[in-house]
């Protein structure tokens, strides 16, 4: 048992996924930075989801386990009593305890219920980060007690504002000075007369075209962003060994209703079904609830 374990941790981390015949699949889901009661804010990170659809045997399983040494026929034999260990315990209504991704059990209408362990750290890209207590920044006024006469104070504060004021006019007329044309020049720095100077001002852009300053702010950035505004999600809907397997898949989506276009890859010696455009993470994000609600199968995976 321990061996397909390790096994699935590794194609987990790897592809994003894995499917485990007979059982279903395992995905990694991305959860954005959030803030908590108590002023608490949580990094980013990974956690894997359960998806009962993904019953197809890809590959991707065995072909791990046979990496690290095991043949074809012990391969398969391990998959399959891994699953029917697992098949039995979720039929007798038992916890089916998977360390580092969560627990599985069947609930009262027959269906698996899947809770994640948010503890084990899946994104390489967060590992690391805690959760930040943020501590509300405080005022404290003091008031300090007038010791002595009153009188002397007053003096100290009007002289205060007298040298505060002198200070201010001082400044205000220096710059009306050095404003004047060709002053720097008459005073003996070696600078040009003020006709050699640039006299014309950088190009604004025309706001012409825009009615009020809302309508400015509407306008999509043209930087580059880090968060799932980037188009930069496949959508993947399975990966097979034999070509007309992946072709049958291709018919079977476009016949409900998928017109995006489809490719295939190949990776680690499977041919993958993907779609040929990638996606912002809130659109594919909606294409896997449309074609969840066809029953069918698929998961996003991050272009690198």
């Amino acid at each position: 048992m321990q061996t397909v374990l390790s096994a699935i941790y590794k194609t987990l981390r790897e592809h994003e996924y894995v499917v485990v015949p007979g059982l279903g699949g395992f995905t990694l889901q991305t959860l954005s930075a959030t803030q908590t009661s108590g002023h608490v804010f949580r990094p980013a990170s990974k956690i894997p989801s359960f998806n009962p659809l993904l019953i197809q045997d890809d590959g991707l399983l065995k072909q791990t386990l046979i990496q690290t040494g095991h043949s074809v026929a012990t391969a398969t034999q391990q998959i399959s009593e891994f699953t029917a260990h697992c098949q039995a315990l979720l039929q007798s209504r038992k916890i089916l305890s998977i360390p580092e991704l969560g627990n599985l059990y069947q609930n009262l209408n027959g269906s698996i219920t899947f809770d994640p362990n948010h503890g084990t750290p899946w994104s390489l890209e967060h590992y690391g980060l805690l959760p930040v207590q943020a501590t509300p920044e405080t005022t404290e006024t003091r008031v300090l007690p007038l010791n002595g006469n009153s009188k002397s104070v007053g003096k100290t504060l009007l002289y205060v504002s007298v040298a505060a004021s002198l200070f201010v006019l001082t400044g205000l007329l220096a710059f009306i000075i050095l404003q004047q044309p060709g002053y720097l020049y008459q005073a003996g720095f070696n600078s040009p007369p003020q006709s050699h100077f640039l006299t014309t001002s950088p190009a604004m852009p025309e706001l012409a075209q825009y009615s009020t300053c809302q309508e400015i702010f509407k306008q999509k950035p043209t930087l580059p962003l880090k968060d799932s505004a980037l188009p930069d999600c496949y959508l993947v809907f399975g990966a097979f060994r034999e070509f007309t397997n992946a072709q049958n898949l291709k018919s079977t989506l476009k016949s409900k209703g998928f017109n995006d276009p489809i490719d295939f890859e190949t990776v680690n010696q499977l041919i993958r079904v993907r779609s040929a455009q990638k996606y912002s993470s809130q659109e594919a994000a909606q294409k896997v609830r449309n074609l969840q609600q066809l029953n069918q199968s698929i998961w996003i995976s991050r272009s690198r």
